[in-house]
């Protein structure tokens, strides 16, 4: 698993995409949440403020 990225030290530049991420002055059930990046406009999705990310770990294998 990744370590949190501060926003202040670097943002996903050029990945659009979901991330998890941390946001601390969302309820407490949602300050840890999956959030959507978008790198044209360097802006997270939703009302509250995204303080740290990382991305997302791979989805697990599917057994046969």
């Amino acid at each position: 698993m990744s370590d949190w990225i501060s926003v202040d030290d670097r943002l996903p530049v050029g990945m659009n995409g979901n991330y998890t991420t941390y946001r601390p002055s969302a309820p407490i059930e949602a300050r840890v949440t999956s959030t959507w990046y978008d790198s044209w406009h360097n802006g997270w999705s939703g009302k509250y403020r995204v303080t740290h990310w990382m991305p997302l770990p791979p989805p697990p294998e599917e057994s046969k």
